[in-house]
């Protein structure tokens, strides 16, 4: 995928789910957050759709609000919350769809939040804070223990 055609899909993705009264919020991940590392032709698209209480599985069995769905030829339930995609162009997506409360079960490393409509940003932020301090309390035990 060009870095043309990345930032396309990305903007397509965040478009659909903005429009969508019942997303909450939209969470890009990894290289897909562009921060410590941006996409390169090989990148996938990671990220965390935020709904609705109650309608997790409505979106994630229901994929028509994914950019270019109909060229979807496989889909793979990896986790309660999420799921891989592969596109006929081998593009592959890799996402989960929580309500705010299910956030908590994440972890992140890389992320930007695009929109927020529900203190998205506060949760991922928490988990982000929590994984970063889980990480250097292992670090100074294995150094100092």
């Amino acid at each position: 995928m060009t870095p043309a055609d990345y930032k396309a899909f990305t903007q397509q993705l965040t478009t659909n789910l903005k429009a969508d009264p019942k997303i909450l919020g939209l969470v890009l991940l990894g290289s897909t957050a562009n921060q410590s590392r941006q996409p390169d032709a090989y990148s996938d698209h990671d990220f965390f759709v935020i709904t609705e209480s109650g309608l997790q599985e409505d979106y994630r069995t229901d994929l028509r609000w994914l950019p270019d769905y109909t060229n979807i030829v496989l889909t793979v339930r990896e986790t309660a919350h999420g799921l891989k995609v592969l596109y006929k162009n081998g593009h592959l997506l890799e996402f989960a769809v929580f309500d705010t409360a299910e956030i908590a079960l994440a972890k992140v490393n890389d992320y930007a939040v695009v929109f927020d409509k529900a203190n998205v940003t506060e949760a991922i932020t928490s988990i982000a804070t929590s994984e970063h301090q889980e990480l250097t309390s292992d670090t100074l035990d294995k150094h100092h223990g």
